[in-house]
């Protein structure tokens, strides 16, 4: 959370945001009061293309997989949930991870494809 408020808003209203904002593996809040003039919009700006250049490097690695390496659609949720697991973690590996294999009990079809 990046709220834009005048530093007294932001001595008001921190404890509230800080306790319903996400949190760190350590348990630190992540949110911060950057300033009253905007510049909240910047941080969500960059925070917004390394979104973006993750979901290129999703596809990316997809299309290397099925068309460079002949994986099948087993092989690329394998790969997904695995990264899970491992370094290669984050929301959008999870959310590919949970939507890349069978949807359902005994359900063999895929959302991806």
């Amino acid at each position: 959370m990046m709220p834009r408020w005048q530093r007294g808003g932001w001595a008001a209203g921190e404890g509230h945001l800080s306790a319903i904002c996400a949190k760190t593996p350590k348990g630190e809040a992540c949110c911060e009061w950057v300033g009253q003039d905007g510049a909240g919009h910047f941080v969500k700006m960059t925070t917004t293309a390394s979104e973006y250049g993750d979901m290129q490097l999703i596809c990316e690695a997809y299309q290397l997989m099925k068309e460079g390496l002949g994986a099948d659609q087993r092989e690329m949720h394998d790969v997904f949930t695995n990264g899970t697991r491992g370094n290669w973690t984050g929301y959008l590996i999870e959310i590919n991870a949970r939507h890349s294999g069978p949807q359902g009990s005994g359900d063999r079809r895929q959302v991806l494809r």
